[in-house]
């Protein structure tokens, strides 16, 4: 009909007006005109048209982040808001990230390539026998003992020699870090062990990872014990492969590596969101879309996918982060010293001396119930690592905030005649299992390490720490 500002004469009854102009999307607005009245349509404004920008690497299947939300893989078209200074980060395991600003025009079309530099980490090998040959990812790299550069992603190492086991170690050398390895070589007929695993491994995110060693042990309480859940069922439950558990719970400053607008809140008016502490108020999603973050970072298989809105478990289970199954942190809480552990310290409830974080006296006028008798100087979370390790080397294991784990809940029956393997849980169900006590318990149920809990949601008192298989 013409263009903006415009007037004209129309019949009574129902109109849609369109407003078009290029460069712009256009809007339709509805409006009815009655005879013999004066008709103003409302104010429209019209929104620039997104510009389009198609992301290229080399090498491709690289990572891409909008603005620090991630986006999808290279090669990959993306949809920008116009006339905004946006940050393009694309990173790809064992390669430099880089970063590029992009500010495009209304309706703009525009292709950027980014080539990624390799990114290299030192190891140094000492091999006994020190003749052993060495194969980094199946290729021959000569004598064992050597030193070694190879990029900031996962690699699988194997050493062999005739009339010797052939030994595999799997590890992520980091840039600007040197690493030693020193291996020695089972004789052929000697019992196989895992001691030849690392002990400890990085992330990419910096965090420590304990090996710890499978094993058969028998979950839940027996109904005589004190304080004991109807969801404790006795189950005799044999892990067979040795896997890896952070040393510390997942902290704020770790996690905000990854969603950098993330809050952790407070509670009480005491903040939950210092970097040293733990990250709590994450979803059960939250917390393994973060941990295939941390496998993408590490060149390492992701255990989750997304279907629609949901985080699906992987099966079975790969060599990428994921959060513990629950046996697997029973047995790391209860069961890896040899003897096991009825709470997170030695003796009966309550405990007498500063063990963990629990709901203590500080805490008596911020929770209907507390530890009147017990003094741990923290109200709310605490920074991790700030009370004793357990036998093991494991912090906050059985204080401090509980945790999710990977399993899908349910009650089982009482299964101590049959020996179940690795159990990895339902494969289907609405609520996630929870495992150890926080700041905000006191009681002796709460605070027995077979205590389980369940949720579907964002809490105060509920984190996370990482967990993966060794080989």
């Amino acid at each position: 009909l013409g263009t903006t500002p415009f007037t004209t004469d129309l019949l009574s009854g129902e109109y849609l007006a369109t407003f078009e102009l290029p460069k712009y999307q256009s809007e339709t607005v509805e409006f009815v005109v009655v005879a013999g009245e004066a008709q103003a349509i409302p104010m429209t404004e019209l929104v620039p048209t997104p510009g389009k920008l198609t992301v290229e690497s080399k090498p491709e299947d690289a990572t891409v982040t909008v603005d620090n939300v991630h986006q999808g893989r290279t090669p990959l078209d993306l949809i920008l808001t116009p006339d905004v200074d946006h940050s393009i980060t694309v990173a790809k395991a064992g390669h430099v990230v880089v970063t590029r600003s992009v500010n495009m025009e209304a309706a703009e079309e525009m292709t950027i390539s980014i080539e990624l530099p390799e990114e290299v980490g030192v190891i140094f090998i000492t091999s006994d026998p020190a003749d052993a040959s060495l194969f980094v990812d199946g290729k021959a790299y000569g004598r064992a003992t050597q030193r070694l550069r190879l990029t900031t992603r996962e690699h699988t190492l194997e050493f062999r020699k005739p009339g010797y086991k052939t030994h595999r170690v799997a590890l992520t050398p980091r840039a600007g870090v040197s690493k030693e390895l020193s291996i020695t070589l089972s004789p052929v007929g000697t019992a196989s062990t895992a001691s030849g695993l690392p002990p400890t491994i990085q992330t990419g995110g910096g965090q420590e990872l304990k090996l710890i060693k499978p094993g058969t042990f028998t979950m839940g309480a027996s109904r005589r014990e004190q304080g004991r859940r109807a969801n404790e069922n006795l189950r005799r439950v044999e892990l067979t492969r040795p896997y890896y558990l952070s040393v510390k719970e997942v902290t704020n400053a770790e996690f905000k590596r990854f969603k950098p607008a993330h809050s952790s809140g407070s509670a009480y008016g005491r903040s939950l969101d210092l970097d040293n502490q733990p990250v709590v108020n994450v979803s059960w999603g939250d917390a393994v879309a973060y941990l295939n973050w941390l496998s993408e970072k590490d060149g390492l298989p992701p255990a989750y996918r997304k279907s629609g809105e949901k985080w699906e478990q992987i099966r079975p289970l790969g060599k990428g982060y994921r959060l513990p199954t629950e046996a697997e942190w029973a047995n790391a809480a209860r069961f890896s010293t040899g003897k096991p552990m009825k709470y997170a310290w030695d003796g009966s409830y309550p405990p007498s001396t500063r063990v963990e974080n629990f709901a203590d006296k500080s805490a008596a006028n911020l929770l209907p119930y507390s530890l009147s008798s017990y003094n741990d100087a923290f109200a709310v979370a605490a920074p991790v690592g700030s009370f004793p390790p357990s036998d093991i080397g494991l912090y906050d294991i059985g204080g401090n905030v509980a945790e999710w784990i990977h399993d899908y809940y349910a009650v089982y029956p009482s299964e101590v005649n049959t020996v179940v393997k690795d159990p990895i849980g339902p494969n289907t169900g609405r609520h996630y299992v929870i495992r150890g006590a926080g700041w905000k318990d006191s009681t002796i149920s709460e605070l027995r390490l077979s205590f389980r809990d369940y949720g579907d949601g964002p809490r105060p008192d509920v984190g996370f720490r990482i967990a993966r298989y060794a080989e």
